[in-house]
């Protein structure tokens, strides 16, 4: 029982490490202004004007998925005419 509880103890320890990790990185990157509104709307206007994701996204520092999706929502979202 003894060597059960300390095995979950040292999880939890690692658990809590990798949260608090993970909760930097999102800290720093809200700082950053990267995860912000504007950053997106900068990219969508690059995406509107020609440009591709891979590059709008190393130009504003953001991850080529992200920017792969907001091309895509953006063309869903855009007004038919």
């Amino acid at each position: 029982m003894r060597a059960a509880c300390l095995r979950q103890s040292a999880q939890a320890a690692e658990d809590r490490q990798a949260a608090e990790r993970i909760s930097q990185a999102h800290v720093e990157l809200l700082r950053d202004g990267r995860l912000g509104m504007p950053v997106r709307a900068r990219a969508l206007g690059m995406l509107r004007t020609g440009m591709s994701a891979d590059t709008a996204a190393a130009e504003l520092g953001l991850a080529k998925s992200e920017v792969r999706l907001l091309a895509k929502m953006g063309t869903l979202l855009a007004p038919r005419n």
